[in-house]
This record gives structure tokens, C-alpha cells and sequence, in this order.
């Protein structure tokens, strides 16, 4: 019986197939490690107070502030811990937000309204609905660990005066409000300088800028402005971060429903 000898075309073919697959596993943990290395270099402060001015823009040249206090604490393997507690205008004052940032499952999402003097659950439907009237969402401020996410490079680009790697991250976790978020992060410092994020359309709708990063306790480097711009309606919200100190008196009693009520 005679065999039949593979074309050429057919060699080739089976080249660039294999070479995709390792194309893409290489892409994958490039990516990952990248993240990684963005997560090294921010993990181990164990908790963090901070003042937060929050500057609503409406695009349309007014603008609105709000005040409150940001506590984090860390909870490694398995996700911060965050709370935001209002102080200012007075029709929000007492408004309380806890945040418990989970790997691979929704995070849990909690908001005390002192108008009615109850803790109320965030579902897994309204965690892509405003935070507190910002262009933030409830999903955008928890921590965004590097298992969360299946984390692709895509490429080198500029950022502005910087060098970045930009790496496209897919939600792992259920009810997510996005399809993918793409992270440019410096390859100097391994820090976050701006976030895209694409709706379950594949739409850009959103874009984080990260400023003005300054040192901590010698070793963290935090960003003291975040600006989200929605690109829907034209609005953003900035978030100055001031007063930041690590390694304050907390403890994981703080970080609960309940204790939520008590958070002023």
C-alpha cells in the first residue's frame, strides 16, 4: 500500500499552529508575571488609613466634592478588606462602604445608610452600578488580585515620558460588569499608570489614570490621584489621596457588616 507523503503546505501549516500555542502560553505568563511583580511591590503594608477628597465633574464644568476616610487591611491569600466611610456634604455623612475583595468568586460588598440605620448587601447585579454617585463602580475599588484575572501582554507602548507593558486582564470571577480591562504598567517601577476598561459589548467605556506616586514606609509606592473618566456620559470623578499612613491600629473586627454602623 503506498502512503501518502504530507505536502509541504501541510508542514507549514503545522509550524504555525504550533507556534501560536506557545505564542499564547507565553503571552499568558508574561502577563501574570507582570502582575505578579505589580503585586509584589504593593503587598505586605498590612493596612492603610487615608483622607480621600472625591471631585465629581459632571463634564459640563461644575463640579461636586466629597469626603471620606479609606481603611484597608490585608487579608493574604484571600483579598483586601476595605472600608469607606463618609463625612462630607452633610446628606452623606455617615455613609459607610465595606468591601471583602475575593479571589476567585464575587466579592462580598456591603453599604450602611445612616437614613435608615441599616447594613444593606450589595448584590452581584448592582456591583457595576455607580459608587456612591462617582464614575467609579463598587467592582473598580476592590483590589484586583493577579488570580482574578486571566492576564495576556499584549504589548510595549508609551506612556507619556514612560516605557509601559500594556497586559489585557479577563474577569475569572462571575458578574463581572466588564469584558476585559487592559493595565499599562511601567517597566521601571511596576506601577499602574492607566487602566482600560471594555463592557460585555467589547465597548471602551472607561479609563482610570493613575499621578503623582509618592513613597511610603521607604518601600510602597502609592498613587496620591486616580481619575476615572466615563467615556458614555463625559463625566469623571478624581480621588485625591492624602494623609496616607501604613500600619495603623486596626484589626479584622473593623472589616464587618456590622461593625459598619459604628465606622464613624
Amino acid at each position: 500500500m503506498n502512503s501518502v507523503k504530507p505536502s509541504a503546505g501541510f508542514y507549514l501549516y503545522l509550524i504555525a499552529l504550533i507556534a501560536f500555542f506557545i505564542g499564547t502560553t507565553a503571552n499568558a505568563s508574561s502577563g501574570d508575571s507582570i502582575i505578579e511583580a505589580v503585586d509584589t511591590h504593593e503587598d505586605g503594608y498590612r493596612n492603610l488609613k487615608s483622607n480621600v477628597t472625591m471631585i465629581l465633574d459632571n463634564g459640563a464644568g461644575r463640579t461636586r466634592e466629597r469626603h471620606l476616610d479609606v481603611y484597608t487591611i490585608e487579608s493574604l491569600p484571600f483579598g483586601d478588606k476595605r472600608r469607606f466611610v463618609f463625612n462630607q456634604p452633610a446628606d452623606i455623612d455617615g455613609t459607610a462602604v465595606l468591601i471583602h475583595s475575593n479571589v476567585v468568586k464575587d466579592d462580598d460588598q456591603w453599604i450602611y445608610l445612616p437614613a435608615f440605620k441599616r447594613v444593606k448587601r450589595v448584590t452581584s447585579r448592582n456591583k457595576s452600578s455607580p459608587f456612591v454617585g462617582s464614575e467609579y463602580s463598587y467592582e473598580d475599588l476592590a483590589s484586583q488580585e493577579q488570580p482574578k484575572y486571566t492576564n495576556t501582554y499584549l504589548q510595549s507602548v508609551d506612556c507619556g515620558e514612560l516605557k509601559c507593558d500594556s497586559v489585557e486582564r479577563v474577569p475569572n470571577f462571575p458578574n463581572s460588569a466588564y469584558s476585559k480591562i487592559i493595565v499599562y504598567v511601567d517597566k521601571q517601577h511596576r506601577r499602574y499608570r492607566k487602566v482600560e476598561y471594555f463592557d460585555k459589548s467589547g465597548k471602551h467605556t472607561k479609563t482610570q489614570l493613575l499621578e503623582d506616586y509618592q513613597l511610603y514606609d521607604k518601600r510602597y509606592w502609592l498613587a496620591n490621584k486616580s481619575t476615572m473618566i466615563n467615556h458614555v456620559n463625559n463625566k469623571k470623578t478624581i480621588m485625591l489621596w492624602k494623609d496616607i499612613q501604613l500600619k495603623t491600629a486596626q484589626n479584622e473586627t473593623q472589616f464587618t457588616a456590622n461593625a459598619l454602623k459604628r465606622a464613624r
